[in-house]
């Protein structure tokens, strides 16, 4: 096979591509990282085509538009990557790593127009530079399976380089005329071009279709979660009301005390139940990524004043004490609903496990660019081996409370997703006389 057909195969395959992502755009129109792909594919069409239309037409112009085109359309394919982890390029990434290498890029192509192979390597160069930078700032909370890929298919943009920097080396050092011949060089070089271009189209597609399957596996595992302690733990007040029903019908209906007493214990039943629901309810759209998180000024003392206010009548019931040290100046850069349901869950546990007589403290204190608040309780604190399995997200542990109150177990685990969420650390620690827990997060301003 000869130059020119593998020339023509390229150029085929590349328009066969974006013809594919075309027609099924619509099912992949939410999918940013396929519309840069294809994007990629339709320049490198643009170029190739300019160079096949060299071989024919001996315009020296067509060599450098095709450089250029060839250039953005590898660089696009970097962008892929980008887009597909929802991240975005720094400026100063731009400025110190981007600019350099185009500038190299356009003093080869010009003072030596040698071959458009030469131009791949640099493109290729950037998109593995930018590969680079960008597998660290991968969420710490991806799945496993979807960074081992990621980081395999990286390796084709590196490998690649280093190949097309071998080529570029070749042709330096002889005359590019020889590495146009039809020799093996350029056909082994071809065909590499044209399945690297392939297989680059597949594999991000199927880490596309690999992401999709790990969504719908956590939806299904946070579905089959709900379930089950819908199932438990809505059984307890239901059954409540069953019972308090009867007791009032039969017995209580004459005795006002009895009633009032009856309506009060109606009263926690239907509480726990809405809590359960509501913490359900977050803990679902925390595991389907169906919240949107935004970072503001906020005051901790006027949060935790917020919190305190709602868990007032249940501290006041058990004889617990919220004592709050925080300092006006105390503000930390957050979301503010992230940052409220982490500190109710986090005083409802302490509460739950409090006995009348103790206290919950409420403090904060800078830390270089950041600024930590401090719950702590005298409950005894959390087992070591509780803690642990705390690190499981699909796995929420209940224990009943000094009053014998249930819960879903959800409480701290909602809190360690929020947290992870709204970018805040988030550690619990066992003093010996109770739990203290710390959560962390940049400082905020008001304008």
């Amino acid at each position: 096979m000869n130059a020119l057909t593998l020339y023509l195969v390229l150029t085929l395959e590349t328009f066969s591509l974006t013809l594919v992502l075309s027609l099924f755009r619509r099912q992949y129109a939410a999918e940013p990282a396929l519309l840069w792909l294809n994007a990629g594919n339709l320049l490198a069409f643009v170029g190739l085509l300019l160079l096949l239309t060299r071989m024919f037409v001996p315009w020296p112009l067509l060599i450098f538009a095709a450089n250029v085109v060839l250039f953005l359309a590898f660089v696009t394919y970097s962008q892929a990557s980008f887009a597909f982890w929802g991240l975005n390029l720094s400026r100063v990434f731009v400025g110190l790593v981007a600019s350099p290498l185009a500038l190299i890029f356009f003093l080869f192509t010009f003072v030596w127009p040698v071959i458009w192979v030469r131009t791949a390597f640099f493109a290729l160069g950037i998109a593995a530079l930018y590969l680079v930078a960008a597998f660290p700032q991968v969420p710490d909370g991806t799945e496993l399976t979807l960074r081992r890929l990621f980081l395999r298919f990286r390796w084709v943009y590196v490998i690649s380089g280093l190949l097309f920097f071998s080529r570029g080396v070749l042709a330096f050092l002889q005359r590019p005329e020889s590495l146009l011949s039809n020799g093996w060089a350029s056909t082994s070089f071809l065909y590499f071009i044209i399945f690297t271009i392939f297989f680059n189209n597949l594999g991000f597609v199927y880490l596309v279709l690999t992401r999709r399957n790990l969504d719908l596996q956590t939806l299904n595992a946070a579905n089959s979660q709900i379930l089950k302690i819908v199932g438990h733990d809505l059984r307890g007040p239901l059954g409540s009301y069953e019972e308090y029903f009867d007791t009032l019908a039969h017995e209580a209906c004459h005795d006002p005390e009895d009633f009032d007493a009856y309506i009060q214990l109606f009263r926690s039943s239907a509480r726990q139940a809405r809590s359960l629901v509501e913490s359900l309810l977050e803990w679902r759209n925390l595991a389907t990524g169906a919240l949107e998180f935004t970072s503001q000024p906020l005051r901790l003392r006027e949060t935790v004043e917020q919190v305190c206010d709602l868990m007032k009548l249940a501290a006041d019931k058990k004889g617990v004490k919220l004592v709050g040290n925080l300092k006006a100046e105390a503000v930390l850069c957050s979301d503010p609903r992230a940052v409220q349901t982490i500190v109710r869950n986090l005083v409802s546990n302490a509460l739950k496990f409090s006995k009348s007589g103790q206290k919950i403290t409420f403090e904060s204190f800078p830390e270089g660019d950041k600024v930590v608040l401090v719950i702590e309780d005298e409950a005894g604190g959390i087992p070591q081996h509780v803690l642990d399995q705390l690190e499981d997200n699909l796995h929420p542990i209940s224990s009943p409370g000094t009053a014998g109150e249930k819960g879903s177990g959800f409480g701290l685990l909602l809190c360690r997703q929020w947290s992870a969420l709204a970018g805040l650390a988030f550690r619990l620690e066992n003093t010996g006389k109770g739990t203290r827990a710390l959560l962390k997060g940049p400082k905020g301003v008001f304008a």
